[in-house]
């Protein structure tokens, strides 16, 4: 006699779930097995015993994503060049000094630039360094600051010693040599101004569309440089058409008493330009 084998009710989904009330119920004898796999009787699942691998893995707490930073968003108005690019307004001066308190005045000038740029470039055609030097320090002027260019010692000396803190140019109409050494000078010893004493000597040994040509030129590299710079002349000269022309490319263009009084004493930064006289 064949007996009907029972199919175990405690099989593997009796593990899975814990129901209140009746079991899963026994397959039929010829049925396919788990044919009815979603086919549940009425109950409750109270409690999940065996968990799946998946299912672990979709239980772990997962890590916080990093917070995204919002877009960068560039603001035209605001935005400048680099440092290196941003250049300081250069100032360009051209003073006339009466001859008689020339010397006088020079000093005065030159004090004046020690004390308000760090390093100042001194270029001379009218007095030997040697004698130069002493007569600045002994006006009190702070001479450290200084580099020099001197076009004139040689012209009086054969043999001339170098010296650290100056070059020496054969004579003031070697025009070549003293621009090469002018631009050498701004590029190595970086100063913040230049006093150029003066356009009258250069007019001694130059034709005067020479000396515009050259000083136009020179002003052009000392604004390249973004460095303020000091040139001198006669206050007899102030009328020639030399100095006039010049005026033109200067910023500010005045007696040395007015700049004394205007810029030094009261330190008005801004004084009336002074307009160069109209050719007839």
């Amino acid at each position: 006699m064949v007996t009907e084998k029972k199919t175990n009710s405690k099989g593997f989904f009796s593990k899975i779930f814990k129901k209140e009330g009746k079991t899963k119920p026994v397959q039929p004898p010829g049925q396919k097995k788990f044919s009815n796999f979603f086919e549940e009787k009425k109950g409750i699942v109270t409690e999940i015993i065996v968990h799946s691998p998946l299912e672990k893995k979709l239980l772990e707490p997962r890590p916080e994503k990093p917070k995204e930073e919002a877009p960068k968003t560039f603001n035209f108005d605001k935005m400048q060049k680099p440092e290196q690019e941003v250049k300081k307004e250069s100032k360009i001066m051209l003073l006339t000094i009466h001859g008689e308190d020339y010397t006088k005045n020079i000093h005065y000038l030159a004090e004046y630039m020690g004390g308000k740029y760090p390093r100042v470039l001194y270029v001379s055609l009218n007095e030997l360094y040697s004698n130069l030097f002493v007569s600045l320090r002994e006006a009190k002027v702070d001479v450290k600051k200084f580099y020099f260019i001197d076009a004139i010692t040689s012209t009086a000396e054969t043999n001339v010693q170098k010296k650290d803190n100056c070059v020496f140019v054969v004579s003031p109409n070697a025009l070549v040599e003293l621009s090469l050494a002018i631009s050498s000078a701004i590029e190595e010893q970086k100063p913040r101004a230049v006093l150029f004493d003066s356009i009258s000597t250069l007019l001694i040994y130059e034709n005067p569309k020479t000396v515009v040509k050259f000083v136009h030129s020179l002003i052009g590299k000392i604004r390249a440089a973004s460095i303020d710079a000091f040139f001198t002349a006669l206050e007899g000269d102030a009328k020639t058409p030399a100095i006039e022309d010049l005026g033109m490319f200067v910023d500010e263009f005045m007696s040395m008493d007015k700049f004394r009084m205007y810029k030094i004493e009261l330190g008005f930064e801004q004084t009336e330009k002074k307009e160069p006289a109209k050719k007839k």
